[in-house]
C-alpha cells in the first residue's frame, strides 16, 4: 500500500553532495547540514534553495568554495504523486554565493550556500535572436525550454499547455526567460481566450507553462484556517488534515484610485507599440460591449 505523507517531517534527505573543480571526489554534505529549503513559485522562473552548514573543517576554504560548484541531492517524500508513492528526484544545483557566515564558536563556523537550478544557469548564458511565425505561444515556449534551458540527463514531467492564437514575432536578443515571460502574458487559453493568466514556472517535477485559469480548476491543495492555536504535540495533526492554522491573515492590496489613474486602469483607449511583432496598435475598450466576455 502506498505510503502518504502526513507533515513536512516526512521529508527525508537522502543525499547531498558538493562538487568542486578544486576537489577530485564529490563531498558529503549531509553531516554538517543545520537546514534546507527548496523554494518554487507560479512567479519564479527558476527553484532556487539554501543550505545552511554548520562545521568545524573550515568547508569554503579547503574545498575552495567560489561560487563556480554543483551540489546534487536527492530527497524522498511519501505520498509526492497523487497515487501516494515516494519520489527521490536527483536535482543538480548550482552554488551562486555563500551568505550569513559567522563563528558559532571558536572552533565551528555556520553559513548558507545559495543555490540556482541548472536551468537558470543555462538561462544567463543564452540569448535568442530569431524569428518565430505562425507558431502557437506554447510550442515556442517548449522549443526554447529544450534547445535553451534544459539539462541534459535530467528527467523532467513538466506540462507545457496548449495555447490559442498564433505568433508572429521577432525576439530581440533576449533572454530565454524574458522571452518565455513576454509569452506568458500574450498567451490566452484555448478554453477561456479572454483570460491571458499564463505563467512560466519550475517546480520539483520540471519546467511548466500553464495558465492559472486551469490551474485552479483542480482540487485545493491546502486550507487556511483564522483559528487560534492549538496544542499539537506531533506537530502534524493539523497538516495531515490538509487544514494550515493562522493567527492572523493580512489583506495587503486595497483599492487605490490614484495609482490606478496612473496605471491607466479606468482608461478606453490603449496604445501600445510593440518591439517583438513591431506593431503599432490602437485598443478600444466598451464595457457594455464586452460585458458578457467578463
Amino acid at each position: 500500500m502506498a505510503e502518504k505523507q502526513l507533515g513536512l517531517s516526512d521529508g527525508k534527505i537522502k543525499e547531498i553532495r558538493l562538487y568542486s573543480s578544486y576537489f577530485p571526489e564529490p563531498y558529503d554534505l549531509v553531516p554538517h547540514i543545520k537546514e534546507l529549503n527548496v523554494y518554487e513559485s507560479l512567479f519564479s522562473n527558476a527553484l532556487t534553495a539554501n543550505i545552511t552548514l554548520q562545521e568545524s573543517f573550515n568547508l569554503p576554504e579547503k574545498l575552495t568554495i567560489v561560487g563556480e560548484e554543483v551540489v546534487e541531492f536527492k530527497i524522498e517524500v511519501p505520498g509526492f504523486f497523487d497515487d501516494g508513492t515516494a519520489v527521490i528526484n536527483p536535482m543538480p544545483m548550482y552554488v551562486h554565493k555563500t551568505t550569513n557566515r559567522h563563528l558559532k564558536s571558536p572552533q565551528s563556523q555556520e553559513y548558507s550556500l545559495e543555490l540556482v537550478s541548472g536551468e537558470y544557469m543555462n538561462n544567463i548564458h543564452s540569448r535568442i535572436s530569431k524569428a518565430y511565425c505562425n507558431k502557437k505561444a506554447w510550442q515556442i515556449a517548449q522549443e526554447i525550454w529544450m534547445n535553451r534551458l534544459w539539462v541534459p540527463g535530467r528527467f523532467e514531467n513538466g506540462i507545457f499547455e496548449p495555447t490559442e492564437r498564433l505568433e508572429q514575432c521577432v525576439i530581440p536578443n533576449w533572454s530565454p526567460y524574458r522571452t518565455l515571460n513576454w509569452l506568458a502574458q500574450r498567451a490566452t487559453s484555448l478554453t477561456n481566450p479572454n483570460a491571458a493568466n499564463y505563467v512560466f514556472y519550475q517546480d520539483l517535477n520540471g519546467s511548466n507553462f500553464r495558465s492559472i485559469d486551469k490551474m485552479v480548476q483542480g482540487p485545493s491543495m491546502l486550507l487556511f484556517a483564522l483559528e487560534e492555536a492549538q496544542v499539537d504535540p506531533t506537530k502534524v495533526e493539523y497538516f495531515s488534515g490538509g487544514v494550515t492554522k493562522c493567527e492572523s491573515i493580512d489583506i495587503r492590496h486595497q483599492p487605490e484610485i490614484v495609482h490606478n489613474v496612473n496605471r491607466g486602469c479606468y482608461a478606453a483607449k490603449l496604445i501600445t507599440h510593440d518591439i517583438v511583432t513591431k506593431k503599432i496598435t490602437q485598443h478600444e475598450y466598451n464595457l457594455a460591449n464586452n460585458w458578457n466576455k467578463i
